[in-house]
């Protein structure tokens, strides 16, 4: 296994697809040190027997989804019990602060995804917010256009 890193995985790889307990000091702490809890992690120099125990989830937490419309999901989170620790809910989207969680803008996980802090179970929706002028800009144009093409054919 000299130079290769196995990827083990439970379950599905799903949109929604990861939920991490990081105290936010700590996270923005290990973004500008590349370091997490005070350590730094060099694959390098890691055994590859070894590995499981830096990314071991000790966690009952669940997460599932159901898409809505391709800008739209509804996410239920169980598991978190009476905890008051903030959890990460990464969202595997292009990042955008666009996207919002229940109104919550998105901050950047990894540079390129979505995240999110939780810090209960329940239901949210991720959306993308700019999507809901979609519609009545759908409208407006509609009528519009008609009321053009009316005018047009009234005046002839």
């Amino acid at each position: 296994m000299d130079g290769q890193v196995v990827i083990k995985s439970k379950g599905d790889i799903n949109v929604v697809n990861a939920l991490a307990s990081v105290p936010p000091d700590l996270l923005k702490e290990s973004e500008k040190n590349l370091k997490f809890g005070g350590v730094e992690l060099n694959l390098a120099k890691v055994e590859p027997n070894n590995l499981e125990q830096y990314f071991a989830v000790n966690s009952q937490i669940e997460v599932s989804y159901r898409q809505i419309s391709p800008t739209e999901y509804k996410v239920k989170i169980s598991g978190i019990g009476d905890s008051s620790r903030n959890f990460v809910l990464v969202f595997s989207s292009t990042y955008s602060p666009l996207w919002k969680l229940d109104g919550r803008q998105a901050f950047p996980v990894y540079a390129f995804l979505n995240g999110f802090t939780v810090s209960r179970n329940g239901e949210y929706t991720i959306a993308y917010e700019p999507q809901k002028y979609v519609v009545p800009g759908l409208w407006i144009s509609g009528v519009t256009l008609l009321t053009l093409l009316g005018l047009l054919l009234i005046k002839r």
